[in-house]
């Protein structure tokens, strides 16, 4: 997987940008190791580059105030979940809250967003119906809601080439959770 539509930030000073950040767990030489252990059982590649890019998602924190609809005089439950969406696919999902640290970017790849901030929003309403659908059948519902924007987030992926005699692959890794995209 390859994105083409990125943006090089060159070294200099006031080219660098503040981003929230994932913290990366995962360093090169294993990333390299989790990307090349099937690819290479097929074709003896090499590895050609390795770059590290930052993919944007936008979170959303979610609170919920659910009651038993037919027991009213049970006590309220408050929930809250954080909601992120792949500003680059446009699929939401229920997220954990993993941890994030604001970084200074000098020579690494931010990956554009290619979808919108209204798709974006339109994504999270879709997952949270999915919630209240899952909530409904254990007969509970949502009595009050909010839908709070915290901004976007950038997830570190390894994007590692290899080359085999005519043919270029490329391999994503995860570089917080370490799996293969």
């Amino acid at each position: 997987m390859v994105y083409n539509s990125h943006r090089e930030i060159d070294g200099n000073e006031e080219d660098l940008i503040e981003i929230k950040s994932y913290v990366p767990k995962i360093a090169m030489e294993d990333a390299i190791k989790i990307a090349s252990k099937s690819l290479l059982k097929i074709n003896r590649g090499e590895v050609s580059s390795i770059k590290l890019l930052y993919k944007p998602f936008s979170l959303f924190l979610y609170k919920a105030l659910i009651r038993h609809r037919k027991h009213v005089d049970r006590p309220s439950e408050n929930i809250a979940m954080y909601i992120a969406i792949d500003m680059i696919t446009g699929v939401g999902f229920e997220s954990e809250a993993l941890e994030s640290t604001t970084i200074k970017v000098g020579k690494i790849y931010i990956i554009e967003p290619l979808i919108s901030i209204e798709e974006a929003l339109n994504e999270v309403k879709k997952v949270i119906l999915r919630y209240k659908a899952k909530i409904a059948r254990h007969g509970l519902e949502v009595s009050e809601e909010n839908i709070t924007q915290l901004g976007f987030v950038y997830k570190p992926i390894w994007i590692i080439e290899f080359s085999t005699n005519k043919k270029r692959r490329y391999v994503g890794v995860d570089a917080v959770k370490g799996t293969r995209l």
